[in-house]
């Protein structure tokens, strides 16, 4: 074999390595953009995490800023926080713990152990020290909440609607908040009773209605008046619940009160994590 044949030979060899290792780059190219490029066209958006019997609701501006209302009963949360969250975002700007129960407060524990939390919310209530040591034991910045409170976090407007004191049934100790980002309006309840709900059908922020709501205490009769459903008229109802639960949530007279009035339901038992473009 000539030299010429010879060089020609390794000429093709290297141009075949040559596109091989360019069809390989673009294949990994292809692949981050394909794991990416989801979180770089995230919207506004709220999602009600699937997280079984409990709630955990996340807020996002589609800029960078998340917030985590409730982290459900266990670490379940952080696995579905990893289908919302992008790989390299390791902060929650706000953490919000509406009431102490356990299907609310663990889950924020285990995130708060794994994710740097900027600032946690609560209700200022500390019946429950075994559970809310830990909590507090990672975040250093935590602000108590009362009715009346208003604060502001990126795009995202917070009116504390409730507890005005320490009321005696637990779940009214609950956070009831009034989200507002631009022109749409979302209403959290946490696990407030009906009771709450009657103290809140005369307050002026909740004249305007609201477009979603987070229905209290995952569909349960406890909660969810047609008093309240009448006053706020919203477009969307939230449940957070888990399947086949023991405790037959969502009720079925809730159920009829919702879809009586045409209300678009959305379960998380159902569909899985809710998630709602703002």
């Amino acid at each position: 074999m000539t030299l010429t044949k010879i060089q020609t030979l390794l000429l093709r060899e290297n141009a075949k390595r040559t596109v091989s290792w360019v069809a390989f780059m673009i294949g990994i190219l292809g692949m981050i953009v394909v794991e990416v490029w989801p979180f770089v066209q995230t919207p506004a958006r709220m999602v009600a995490l699937d997280i079984g019997q409990g709630d955990a609701i996340l807020l996002q501006d589609g800029k960078g800023f998340d917030c985590l209302i409730d982290g459900g009963p266990d670490r379940t949360v952080l696995e579905e926080l990893g289908k919302f969250l992008p790989p390299w975002d390791r902060t929650l700007e706000c953490m919000i713990l509406t009431h102490d129960d356990r299907d609310h407060s663990i889950g924020l524990v285990e995130v708060a152990k794994r994710l740097h939390v900027e600032t946690l919310y609560w209700n200022g209530v500390d019946d429950e020290q075994e559970l809310l040591s830990p909590l507090f034991a990672e975040v250093r910045d935590r602000r108590a909440l009362k009715r009346g409170d208003h604060f502001s976090a990126d795009a995202f407007e917070f009116s504390v609607l409730s507890p005005r004191q320490n009321e005696k049934e637990d779940n009214d100790d609950s956070l009831v908040i009034l989200v507002t980002h631009q022109t749409t309006r979302i209403l959290l309840t946490g696990d407030a009773t009906r009771k709450i709900e009657h103290a809140l059908l005369n307050d002026p922020q909740l004249s305007s209605g609201v477009d979603i709501l987070k229905v209290g205490h995952h569909g349960s009769k406890t909660s969810t008046s047609h008093e309240l459903l009448d006053a706020i008229k919203p477009t969307i109802a939230v449940i957070s619940v888990g399947r086949q639960n023991r405790y037959g949530h969502p009720h079925p007279q809730v159920m009829y009160y919702l879809t009586q009035r045409g209300i678009r339901i959305r379960r998380t038992d159902l569909e899985g994590p809710i998630e709602i473009v703002l």
